[in-house]
């Protein structure tokens, strides 16, 4: 019985700190979410970063922004291939 009690506690203490890293890793992507907005409309000239050209797209449905309808938005910003595109956004570009 009291090896069933030790792995409760053992337990709880992993989920614990389970849920302390989720909640820290939402708190870090809602940090990121709201530097950027829907609204208002921005063409690519006005748009400062492929990140940013890439959330519009994604979570606005900015589809203008994409005209080549190919994935990537503001090419001018993301670049013309999928590789550039990921590479600059993993630069935080």
């Amino acid at each position: 019985m009291a090896e069933i009690h030790g792995s409760l506690r053992h337990g709880a203490a992993f989920f614990s700190a389970l849920l302390a890293a989720a909640v820290s890793l939402a708190a870090v992507s809602g940090s990121v979410a709201q530097n950027f907005s829907c609204t208002p409309h921005k063409s690519c000239k006005q748009i400062r970063s492929c990140t940013e050209a890439v959330y519009r797209l994604r979570q606005c449905g900015d589809r203008a922004r994409d005209g080549d309808n190919d994935g990537i938005p503001c090419e001018n910003l993301c670049g013309k291939t999928l590789k550039q595109m990921n590479d600059r956004l993993d630069a935080g570009l």
